[in-house]
């Protein structure tokens, strides 16, 4: 699995981007278990102009995997630390539906060819 991480509006800081990354491909790993995924992080910081200096943050991740499947989070807060645990939360739960959907097919087509 590649897992890139990108910083935008914002200078790149290591432990951000370690916990990013701890978090986010513990979540990923847990479900997707090809060689060939892709999971592409952004760590953006806006500045709020209305208030002036109120910075909000967002962890955006696009996970790719093979047959065509393509996710997308996306999660805000005033904190960029809260925003990642957010985001890979979130990935956690769309991956585990994802799952369980996997599985039903694939256990209404055995029923069907039995």
């Amino acid at each position: 699995m590649r897992l890139e991480v990108q910083f935008r509006h914002m200078d790149r800081s290591e432990t951000l981007e370690e916990f990013a990354i701890d978090k986010i491909s513990a979540a990923v790993e847990e479900f997707v278990h090809r060689h060939d995924a892709h999971v592409q992080i952004w760590l953006i910081s806006d500045v709020n102009r209305t208030n002036r200096g109120t910075g909000q943050f967002t962890c955006e991740i696009d996970v790719r995997y093979p047959k065509k499947r393509d996710l997308f989070i996306s999660k805000s807060n005033e904190d960029m630390q809260r925003a990642i645990i957010e985001a890979s939360d979130s990935l956690s739960i769309v991956l585990d539906e994802a799952g369980k959907r996997e599985k039903s097919l694939r256990r209404e087509s055995i029923s069907t060819v039995v």
